[in-house]
């Protein structure tokens, strides 16, 4: 198809131009280079089509790379994940950080292609009677949406990934890292083979009170009909 074909044209481009910088040797550093030149030509027909990509490269790359399977302890490897350089880390743990940021590196600029194969055969124009959902700023036939706490990221870019029910190793992580508690239900059982219980859900520390949810908290959540 015309998408599929001027996706791995704009893919193979980006690939090239990208070729100079090496997220498994610079780490972050890389990253943040990229956008610091992005587009690295507007004269380029390639780069044109990016030119007014709404996220930036480092916003990409920092949510795909908590999507790349891992094969080693998630919490030892995004405890410190850009520390790729220090020779006290255990190698096997350096691999294992190279070999994700790598993976996240090729598929963030997978999803920067396919984003612009999209104008290409112009998609938003496919339903151009409808309101359309934007992040994070409106224009002309769209809603635009802030999120909280300043995140550029849309909902289906989040770290959050299921199987059966449980939440990936990476986001439990995450959450614990930054104050989350889990909250359990009588409901909900552990399911078969399950070492531990899943939570329900996760509210801030500060919800808390001796081990119970805030009552105010949980009177204002409603479940989705869905």
């Amino acid at each position: 198809t015309r998408r599929a074909s001027s996706k791995i044209e704009i893919q193979r481009a980006l690939q090239e131009k990208l070729a100079g910088f090496d997220v498994a040797t610079d780490g972050l550093a890389a990253v943040v280079a990229v956008d610091a030149c992005w587009p690295i030509d507007k004269a380029d027909s390639q780069d044109r089509l990016l030119e007014n990509q709404a996220l930036p490269f480092q916003i990409f790359f920092t949510s795909l790379v908590h999507s790349v399977p891992v094969e080693a302890d998630p919490e030892e490897i995004y405890r410190d994940l850009y520390r790729i350089n220090d020779t006290r880390v255990p190698n096997y743990l350096t691999r294992e950080r190279k070999r994700v940021l790598a993976e996240a590196w090729a598929g963030t600029i997978e999803t920067l292609a396919a984003h612009a194969a999209d104008r290409v055969v112009g998609y938003d124009q496919l339903a151009a009677h409808l309101i359309k959902l934007r992040s994070p700023a409106t224009r002309k036939g769209s809603f635009g949406v802030g999120y909280l706490g300043g995140e550029n990221g849309v909902p289906w870019h989040r770290t959050g990934a299921l199987v059966d029910g449980n939440v990936s190793g990476d986001m439990g992580f995450e959450l614990m890292r930054n104050g989350f508690s889990p909250v359990y239900s009588d409901v909900l059982s552990p399911g078969p083979g399950a070492k531990q219980r899943q939570p329900f859900f996760m509210v801030p520390a500060a919800a808390l009170n001796a081990g119970t949810v805030d009552r105010q908290l949980l009177s204002g959540m409603r479940m989705r009909k869905k």
